[in-house]
């Protein structure tokens, strides 16, 4: 477990019950609008949720891992395998601040473990609209067992195994879980829901930043 996620165990909450739990959300920008920022366990659909919102949105979408790959000429797990976490998660960081640092408001798709490093989370909660697609361990093991898990490197020898597989998305999932809940403005349950249920979702929370209806009430 990531020293830093380790550190935050102290301050973590209790998870909320609903479906859709909501928080008080940062202020938006001077033109009304943030980034929308999915941060979540790998298999949550942050890509294929993000992807969607954006045409609906007509925003730019980026996938920080697909950007890290089209920076460096290598895959995820090649930079893992190569350099090691600590030199991945370095790129990573510089990459969200770049995407995050753009005017235009975007859709933005982070990796599993962004949020373990604590200056991610307080540029993402400043400068964007931060939810959470929160999936059970079962659920990822499911979604994961159903297609290539080639390029977590995270699930390396255990992708074979729906067992083994579960119980290492269940440690990933608790080591980084309080780290979701401090950057979260919103969290969505994503197990069993309909893609275009949770991009409506996102859609009216979106709407809320622009002034409109947004169906969410404040943190006390």
């Amino acid at each position: 477990m990531d020293a830093t996620a380790s550190e935050d165990q102290t301050a973590g909450r209790t998870p909320p019950r609903s479906r859709y739990a909501s928080a008080a959300i940062a202020p938006a920008g001077p033109d009304g609008r943030r980034h929308l920022v999915l941060v979540g366990m790998m298999g949550s659909g942050k890509s294929s949720v993000g992807r969607k919102l954006a045409r609906r949105l007509g925003r730019r979408f980026v996938d920080c891992d697909t950007e890290i790959e089209r920076r460096t000429g290598r895959t995820v797990a090649e930079i893992f395998s190569v350099d090691g976490e600590d030199a991945f998660r370095r790129l990573e960081s510089e990459v969200l601040a770049t995407v995050l640092a753009a005017e235009e408001p975007s859709v933005v798709a982070t990796g599993g473990g962004a949020v373990i490093r604590p200056p991610n989370r307080e540029l993402m909660r400043r400068h964007g609209t931060v939810i959470w697609l929160r999936a059970s361990p079962a659920e990822l093991a499911h979604r994961m067992t159903a297609r290539s898990s080639a390029r977590r490197p995270l699930l390396a020898g255990s992708e074979g195994d729906p067992t083994a597989l579960e119980a290492r998305l269940a440690e990933l999932s608790a080591a980084r879980e309080v780290a979701y809940h401090q950057v979260a403005h919103d969290i969505i349950n994503v197990d069993g829901q309909p893609v275009t249920e949770i991009v409506d979702r996102l859609v009216e929370l979106a709407a809320g930043q622009e002034g409109g209806p947004s169906g969410c009430e404040e943190a006390p």
